[in-house]
C-alpha cells in the first residue's frame, strides 16, 4: 500500500469517527511495527456493544478505511454523506 493509500485509509476512519461522534486524539500515517498508520481514539473502542447504534458506528468506522483507500475522492465524499444521512434518518 502506498503512503497516499494509507493516508486515504486513515482519513476514512477519521471522517467516519467524526461523523459518528467518536473522539480521537490524532491520526497518523507514521508506520510502526503493527500498522502503516492509525487513528488513536481517546477512549478506545468499547468492548461491551449492547446498543445497536454503538455497534453500527464502530462497524462504519472500521470499514471506512478500506473503502476510502480504494475509491475516487468524489465517490468517497458522496458515499460518506449518503451513509451518514441514511443512518440519521432512521
Amino acid at each position: 500500500m502506498s503512503i497516499e493509500e494509507t493516508a486515504h485509509h486513515e482519513a476514512g476512519h477519521a471522517v467516519a469517527a467524526i461523523k459518528s461522534g467518536k473522539s480521537f486524539r490524532y491520526v497518523t500515517i507514521d508506520p510502526n511495527e503493527y500498522s502503516r498508520g492509525r487513528v488513536v481514539f481517546k477512549t478506545g473502542f468499547k468492548r461491551n456493544m449492547r446498543s445497536r447504534v454503538l455497534c453500527e458506528n464502530n462497524a462504519i468506522i472500521a470499514l471506512a478505511g478500506p473503502i476510502a483507500e480504494r475509491t475516487p475522492a468524489t465517490v468517497r465524499l458522496g458515499a460518506a454523506l449518503a451513509l451518514i444521512s441514511a443512518r440519521r434518518s432512521r
